[in-house]
Parts: C-alpha cells; sequence; structure tokens
C-alpha cells in the first residue's frame, strides 16, 4: 500500500471514535494483531484486545470527536497524535463517571501488513486524564 493508503487506513480506525461501527473494526484489524503497550486490562494479543479498548472508551465518554493532530507513513509504519474531546459518563480506569469534559491526547505508531493493522506502540496520557478527572493534582 502506499504511504497516502496507509495514512488512510489509520484515519478510518481512529474515526471510529467519531462514529463507532465494530465491521468496520473487523475488516481492518488483523487477526493476529499485538498491541505492544495495551492498557485498560487487555492482554494485547488478537482484534479482541481492539474491540474491549474502543468498548471500555465509548462506554466511559460521550459526545466524542477525535481530530487527527499529526500522520506521518514510512512504507508500512504509520505515526500519528491523536485528541479525543469528550464527556466523563461511565468508568474508566477505576473512576465513576463525573461529568466533566476532558481532551486526551495520545500517540501511536502502527504497522501495517496485508492493507491492515497488525501492530500498535503507543501512549496515552492517561496522567494528564486523570488530573482532568480531579483524581490527582498537578505538581
Amino acid at each position: 500500500m502506499s504511504d497516502e493508503e496507509n495514512r488512510t487506513l489509520i484515519r478510518r480506525f481512529m474515526d471510529l471514535y467519531n462514529e463507532w461501527d465494530p465491521n468496520t473494526l473487523d475488516e481492518i484489524v488483523a487477526e493476529d494483531f499485538v498491541d505492544h503497550n495495551p492498557g485498560l486490562g487487555q492482554d494485547g494479543h488478537g482484534a479482541q484486545t481492539t474491540k474491549t479498548a474502543f468498548a471500555l472508551m465509548i462506554s466511559a465518554f460521550s459526545g466524542r470527536t477525535l481530530t487527527h493532530d499529526h500522520i506521518l507513513s514510512d512504507g508500512d509504519m504509520v505515526a500519528g497524535q491523536w485528541t479525543l474531546r469528550a464527556r466523563h459518563t461511565g468508568e474508566i480506569l477505576g473512576v465513576p463517571a463525573t461529568g466533566k469534559e476532558v481532551s486526551i491526547r495520545w500517540v501511536s505508531i502502527w504497522r501495517i501488513v496485508d492493507g491492515r493493522l497488525h501492530d500498535r506502540w503507543g501512549l496515552l496520557d492517561r496522567l494528564g486524564l486523570l488530573q482532568q478527572l480531579g483524581v490527582v493534582t498537578s505538581w
């Protein structure tokens, strides 16, 4: 796939935060997908780990709007930075719903194999999220 096709695939995946469609996820995530930095109680192996992550985020945050801040591609590797703005309306990271508006930022690097997402390395700003929810204070 070309660099532009790879960036389009990542945009399509990340846009699932705006409009959830599990069928799209099934189309673009490889069955043997590996998340090298899993979170939210996932083990990081298989397409189901991605479904679990989406389910947790979708159940915890309503009115989601995701923006693509930066997307770079080089061959089968794509890197990007995203910002998700939403209202905290369900439990996440052990924190019950606060009703607060949050802005969550993260960076991911993806490897694409045969037109599907195969690997992900990434970091979500959990500390920033917990600060916005009032669980921890700034230092």
